[in-house]
């Protein structure tokens, strides 16, 4: 069973905020989960749950995640996703390209409302096989808004220049292990890094601020995933 870390005694900023001009792409980790139990058995994968009743629903991770919240958060309106999937070595949740969206690529207009939410931010964790997360730490100007929203071809050639500026040094890299609670918000690129080891991968992602419909809705469990462009839409 893991158990809930303690918020950071500092205060801790804000992410994704616009800033004049421009935004900045943070991430902050906010500490080391306890490895879950051997087997995923009581987690019910959610999409788009209210924080209660993600808590009675979710599982034990889940559960977790939630109680391990700043106190200010627990106070807050909460939307809940997470998945579960069985990964074998080299395969990925998520999109190898870098993101901030929740959506990528989605032409739904709910889920292009989702990405273009500027007020929200996130605190995740994942657990299992080892799939960590590759933040990028920088600001980015007015004149850079392009890279927020890309359509089509647009998400190749924005990661294209993401890698750019990062190999540039004007984009800190942070790696984010499995098992550790992070915190980060809108603008905030990140991209998956295939898994290391074959098994489970579990990933929740709390979100504030959110105007998205409550939908207390189950996911199934994905029996396995490609690394191929499927994948890119299969975002947690």
């Amino acid at each position: 069973m893991p158990s809930p870390i303690e918020p950071p005694t500092s205060p801790v900023p804000r992410h994704g905020q616009a800033t004049a001009p421009g935004w900045t792409s943070s991430v902050t980790t906010l500490g080391v989960m306890a490895a879950p139990d051997p087997a995923f058995r009581d987690e019910q994968p959610l999409f788009s749950a209210h924080g209660a009743f993600a808590h009675a629903h979710g599982g034990s991770l889940t559960r977790a995640v939630l109680d391990a919240l700043p106190e200010d958060w627990r106070q807050a309106e909460l939307v809940v996703d997470s998945f579960l999937v069985w990964l074998r070595a080299g395969q990925s949740l998520s999109s190898r390209l870098y993101h901030h969206e929740l959506y990528p690529g989605h032409g739904a207009p709910a889920c292009q409302a989702a990405n273009r939410e500027a007020q929200v931010e996130h605190i995740a964790c994942a657990f299992g096989a080892p799939s960590h997360r590759q933040f990028l730490n920088g600001h980015f100007g007015a004149g850079q808004g392009d890279l927020l929203i890309p359509t089509g071809a647009g998400f190749g050639a924005r990661d294209q220049q993401l890698q750019g500026l990062r190999d540039a040094g004007a984009l800190a890299q942070v790696v984010v292990p499995a098992h550790t609670l992070h915190r980060y918000g809108y603008g905030t690129f990140q991209r998956v890094l295939p898994a290391e080891a074959v098994g489970f991968h579990f990933h929740v992602r709390v979100t504030r601020d959110s105007a998205r419909p409550i939908v207390n809705g189950f996911r199934n469990v994905a029996g396995s995933l490609t690394s191929g462009p499927a994948v890119q839409k299969a975002m947690p």
